[in-house]
Order: structure tokens, then sequence, then C-alpha cells
């Protein structure tokens, strides 16, 4: 009998992928913003992206309905 690997395991990113420590990513669109690797350049590009998710995330939540 042939055992053939589950689809999840072991998949490495492709050769041509950037490192994963320099890939700067939005955490609420998932926008690709950079690749850098110094923390005060990667922080600079956070905070300039502005995204409407960013932003929801911010406003306060609808209040449960009154029953």
């Amino acid at each position: 009998m042939q055992r053939f690997p589950h689809p999840n395991q072991d998949q490495r990113p492709p050769k041509f992928a950037p490192s994963l420590g320099a890939v700067v990513l939005c955490v609420h669109c998932f926008r690709h913003l950079g690749t850098e690797s110094t923390t005060t350049t990667r922080t600079t590009l956070r905070a300039k992206h502005k995204c409407a998710e960013g932003r929801l995330a911010k406003e306060p939540a609808a209040p449960p309905p009154y029953n």
C-alpha cells in the first residue's frame, strides 16, 4: 500500500520568495508593505499604511440589542 503525504505537510516557500524575517505585512488586511530588516523602518511602514480594516478595528462595537 502506497502512502501519500498530507497536502499541508512539509511545504516550503518557493525559492524566489524573500526571507520571512524581512517581510512587512499589515495585520488587518494582510497587504505586503515591503521588505525591511530594521525595526524603525518596519514601524514606519506600518504607521504610514492606512487601511479600512485597521480603522474599523479601532471603532467602537455595536451595543448588544435591548430585550
